[in-house]
């Protein structure tokens, strides 16, 4: 019995690991500018924002908001409707598919 548990902190161990391996993704502003909310809503006030041609780290997505950091480390939440515009360091479009009911079904 004792063994589940080390074998779930080992597993979840590998997984923090294995995605803090991943490169984080760089992406260039196009649009004018883009707002950070202070969090992931409307709701949240905007308190910056990043101006056409600066690039942004992408550090996580919740939904249709993206948690994004600055060159000079600032950090907020920008809305998928603004992302739309931005671009993949190589000048691609930023594609921002939706992950797939089957992808969420296949975690449960």
């Amino acid at each position: 019995m004792h063994r589940l548990p080390s074998l779930l902190v080992l597993l979840l161990l590998f997984t923090v690991s294995a995605r803090a391996d991943d490169p984080p993704r760089r992406i260039l502003i196009a649009d004018p500018y883009i707002e950070l909310h202070s969090g992931p809503g409307r709701g949240y006030p905007i308190f910056h924002v990043i101006e056409r041609g600066e690039e942004v780290t992408l550090v996580k997505r919740r939904t249709d908001w993206f948690d994004v950091r600055s060159d000079r480390g600032v950090e907020g939440w920008v809305h998928r409707d603004q992302m739309i515009s931005t671009l993949e360091q190589t000048g691609e479009p930023l594609d921002l598919a939706e992950p797939a009911r089957e992808n969420y079904m296949s975690r449960l």
